[in-house]
């Protein structure tokens, strides 16, 4: 393996991590902010552009969109709007 194709394999760790991160938050945004639960159901990816403030080209916004779905079922983010809304049931 050259030195390119060395700092192409870390760039992409690097973008790797990054969207793990940025998912990470997403989730967490999700869970505890109940308009913003409503938001990313109906449309993520729109979602996801407002809260990080930038315009991401599409195949990154889409793994992002995935790696957070893969973390929040939407039954739960309803559920979790529910919760906030009515207040947590027993």
């Amino acid at each position: 393996m050259d030195i390119k194709e060395m700092a192409m394999e870390k760039a992409g760790e690097i973008v790797k991590g990054s969207i793990k991160e940025k998912a990470d938050e997403i989730v967490k945004k999700v869970k505890s902010d109940k308009d913003f639960a409503k938001k990313f159901t109906s449309n993520p990816v729109k979602a996801i552009e407002e809260v990080s403030g930038i315009d991401l080209p599409d195949e990154q916004i889409n793994k992002l969109v995935d790696s957070v779905k893969s973390k929040v079922k939407p039954e739960n983010v309803i559920g979790k709007i529910g919760e906030i809304a009515g207040g947590k049931k027993d």
